[in-house]
């Protein structure tokens, strides 16, 4: 059953998202500190809304629950119209797209930057520890040092895949004036969304193989530890007369333990 509360407030998150990025990033270069402190408070109101694609499909791949797949791309349908629609009203009322995602550089290069940041990012954002503003906290300063490193090879991107793309076309469909042929260039697009999976993908490699290494130190570390329990051991003692005694497995009451030599 679908949860149109939770839909309506992804549908915002990302509408405003996208607003504010188009607000900020025209007027400093650390627009991505400005934006996801934002998301603190956002985040402390509604601590089950998940806000961009990349974080639904993170959840999801690296959750390896995929049960609830209608839900899934109902998420992502909400989350790229809100997107769109948020881009596009930013664009419009500023009459400038200039905040648009574009790839600055080679796109093998973005590729391969973007794919490993959104890695480190899901790696990370899946294990955070704690609950309320202490979680937000790191979740927002997450966002901020990635969304900062990755200005250099894809300017105006932050990652995510429906904000990164819905703002791209909205930039298309606003496209006007001296920069229509940069704006309805579909050049590096593809970048947006292939290195986020690839990124979540290698996320979800990461976890199988931390899994892995635990599993086979916890099964070396119980090889070589000493047996509890199980049939004691018969433990020979001579009397003086030539012939063994098997000790008895319980010595002074308590079970499990070894009758102790006694030299008189």
């Amino acid at each position: 059953m679908l949860n149109f509360v939770e839909i309506s407030r992804e549908f915002t998150a990302q509408f405003m998202l996208c607003v504010f990025i188009a607000l900020t990033a025209p007027q400093s270069n650390l627009w991505p500190l400005f934006v996801f402190l934002v998301w603190v408070p956002f985040r402390n109101a509604f601590p089950t809304t998940t806000v961009h694609t990349t974080g639904t499909l993170s959840k999801v791949i690296l959750s390896g629950d995929f049960s609830n797949i209608g839900g899934l791309l109902v998420d992502i349908l909400v989350q790229f119209i809100g997107a769109i629609l948020g881009g596009w009203v930013a664009f419009l009322v500023l009459d400038s797209s200039e905040s648009a995602p574009e790839v600055a550089s080679d796109e093998g290069s973005a590729f391969v930057v973007l794919a490993v940041v959104v890695a480190f990012w899901a790696i990370l954002n899946t294990s955070l520890k704690g609950e309320g503003f202490d979680r937000n906290a790191s979740a927002a300063f997450l966002w901020i040092g990635t969304v900062f490193a990755i200005q250099g090879v894809v300017p105006g991107a932050v990652g995510n895949i429906s904000t990164d793309i819905g703002r791209v076309i909205a930039a298309k469909i606003k496209g006007s004036g001296a920069d229509a042929g940069a704006v309805l260039s579909f050049d590096g697009v593809w970048v947006f969304i292939i290195a986020p999976l690839v990124g979540i993908i290698a996320a979800k490699c990461y976890g199988l193989l931390e899994a892995a290494l635990e599993k086979i130190q916890c099964c070396d570390g119980a090889g070589k530890a000493a047996p509890s329990g199980g049939h004691p051991q018969a433990v020979s003692q001579h009397d003086g007369s030539g012939m063994p005694m098997v000790a008895s497995p319980n010595f002074q009451g308590h079970q499990g333990g070894f009758q102790q030599q006694f030299h008189g």
